[in-house]
Formats: C-alpha cells, structure tokens, sequence
C-alpha cells in the first residue's frame, strides 16, 4: 500500500496545500481510500482543517497535539509533556492497514525536530516514506532547496523530487528568475515535478485538474491508482 510524505523546506511554503490537492486527485481514483496523518502539530491548524475536509477523527489525523506554537519537542516540553514516537508509528500503521494510500504531512520543515534526537527526515527514513519536497517561490529558496535536499541525501531519505508553490502572484519570467526550475537540479540532484501557481482558496474540480496537470505524478508512484 502506498505512502507518501509531503515534506516542506521551512515551515508555511505549502504543504497543506499540496496535501489537499494529491488527496482530492486521490479520492476519485481510490475509491475514497485515502488516509491523511500530520504525525505531530504544536498550535492550532493542520489537524483542525482536515478534521473539518476529510473523513477522520482528529485523533487518526495528528495522534499527538500541543497546544504551543512552538518546535514541536519545545512545545512538549513547554506542556510538561514527551513525543511518544511508538504512537506516531502506531497511528500510522492503523492508518495504512485501513487506507489504500496515506499522504503524511511533515511538521514544519524537512529538518524540523520531532524530538531533540530526531526530525522529519529521520522519520521518512524510518518509516521507508517516498519524500516529495514542497519548497515556496520567493527569494531565497534555491537555498532552501539545495539545503533540504543535502539533508534528504544525508538523511538516506527517498526524496522523489521538488514541487514549487508560489506563495504570491508572478509571472513565468519572474518565477524562473527565483527558482530557475530547469537549472536547480544540477544542484540538488533532485528532478522539479511542477509548480503550483498562487491559490487563494482550494480550486473547484476542474481547476483541480488544471493545478494536477502541472504535476508530474509519475515520480511520485500516484499516477497508476
């Protein structure tokens, strides 16, 4: 049963967007199997929102909550609390014996820490989770880029490829001028599956087909359900 693990350069690039948009594609190929986990959250968002758009308890959706804003092992430690990474991959392995495929959303960026021991690239490493980076159009992130898939590579995680999202307007011109999308490969060794232009709200079906056709699913093994 397939996973993926939609994992961020920083944190607020866009991830939850990516996750929506491959979990609404999806569902009308799976049948509505689909599982949607954020493993851990600290402050309000991620787990609200898809408790509110998707068929799952909260509980299946972020098995573990805190409620300050912080780095996750800070804000446990803030709450007088721990990560408990046995429920993490507990929740998950329930999700996918009863999902055809589940997308896991990383908490904030790739090298984000879960515990003080260990962040987000450990847990796709462990958890053997096909990796698609979710990087924002804006100065500064070919640096971001090259950064997080440097880490992906250290890591040993399967980093399948870069999916930009443009965090504002722009046009053609000015996103190659950020991104340089057919040259940024040389440098992170990592192909471009597609760029995401700015969505002020999650599109309607038939814009859902356009933003999708800009993906290439192929890489991410979601282009045969």
């Amino acid at each position: 049963m397939p996973s993926l693990l939609i994992a961020g350069s920083d944190t607020s690039v866009g991830k939850t967007i990516v996750t929506t948009l491959l979990a609404n594609y999806l569902l009308d190929r799976a049948r509505g199997s689909v599982g949607i986990m954020k493993p851990v959250q600290s402050g309000r968002g991620d787990q609200e929102y898809y408790a509110n758009n998707f068929s799952q308890t909260p509980e299946t959706i972020c098995p573990q909550y805190f409620a300050t804003p912080l780095a996750v092992p800070l804000a446990a430690e803030r709450e007088g609390k721990r990560v408990d990474l046995g429920l993490l991959w507990q929740t998950y392995q329930d999700l996918v014996a009863k999902y055809q495929i589940v997308l896991v959303e990383g908490a904030g960026g790739i090298g984000s820490p879960i515990t003080w021991e260990y962040t987000v690239a450990d847990l796709a490493r462990d958890w053997r989770l096909p990796t698609v980076l979710v990087v924002p159009v804006r100065l500064g992130s070919m640096t971001q880029a090259v950064t997080a898939c440097a880490l992906a590579r250290e890591c040993r995680v399967d980093l399948r490829g870069i999916i930009f999202n443009c965090v504002q307007p722009y046009s053609e011109d000015e996103v190659y001028d950020l991104v340089a999308p057919d040259r940024l490969p040389l440098l992170t060794r990592v192909p471009i599956l597609g760029i995401i232009p700015c969505l002020e709200k999650m599109p309607s079906p038939p814009e859902l087909q356009e933003v999708i056709a800009r993906l290439n699913l192929v890489a991410l093994g979601l282009d045969c359900l």
